[in-house]
């Protein structure tokens, strides 16, 4: 009797995160309830693998509720407990919208988003590095993005260079065909500084 009281407790012990996260989910149109569903199953989690699975549910409820220093916050977290892909794939964007270079360049290195860790060097206006990372990205691709020759080219065109930015625009044209998001970058020697300054703001990292 006494084992399987003891069993029953553990069981329940090492359950129960699980149990609460469920219920969370049935609350997803409930942001209120689902955050404080999360944030017990989070509490009554023992392993770190759990506490890092709790601590991402509650970083990805917060970052599609555009509160970015929440999601950076649980995110952290979420790799403190336990290393792991997610966790840095999303750090590497928010550290980017936020705006700590240092951190999201680090963060996009390890997660091998080369093309945002050129864009980061772009927004420090750090050409040299800018064109080491996304050069990097486009030569080790076998088949590299239209976004990265846009980048590159964006890159030429910030450093002063127009005849190689030229011929990296109309690869990335010739690639994409219409694509809004590359005309936007082609149109624009701003573009990235514009387009991540609107970003902090609706992360309300302003």
């Amino acid at each position: 009797k006494l084992s399987l009281l003891v069993l029953s407790v553990v069981i329940g012990v090492f359950v129960t995160p699980w149990v609460f996260s469920n219920v969370a989910v049935t609350f997803s149109k409930d942001k209120v309830m689902c955050e404080a569903m999360f944030k017990l199953a989070l509490k009554t989690s023992i392993l770190s693998s759990a506490k890092s699975r709790m601590h991402l549910y509650l970083a990805h409820l917060y970052f599609f509720d555009h509160r970015g220093q929440d999601a950076i916050n649980a995110f952290e977290q979420s790799y403190k407990y336990k290393q792991n892909e997610v966790a840095v794939d999303n750090l590497c964007s928010l550290y980017t919208i936020k705006g700590q270079r240092s951190y999201a360049i680090a963060a996009c290195i390890v997660s091998e988003h080369k093309e945002t860790a050129a864009i980061n060097s772009i927004l420090k206006d750090d050409y040299e590095m800018a064109y080491s990372s996304i050069n990097m990205a486009i030569n080790e691709a076998k088949n590299p993005s239209c976004l990265a020759y846009a980048i590159r080219g964006q890159v030429y065109r910030r450093a002063g260079n127009s005849g190689l930015a030229e011929v990296d625009f109309k690869k990335a044209k010739e690639m994409c065909g219409n694509a809004q998001n590359i005309q936007d970058i082609l149109d624009n020697p701003n573009y990235f500084h514009e387009h991540y300054a609107e970003l902090k703001k609706e992360y309300n990292f302003e």
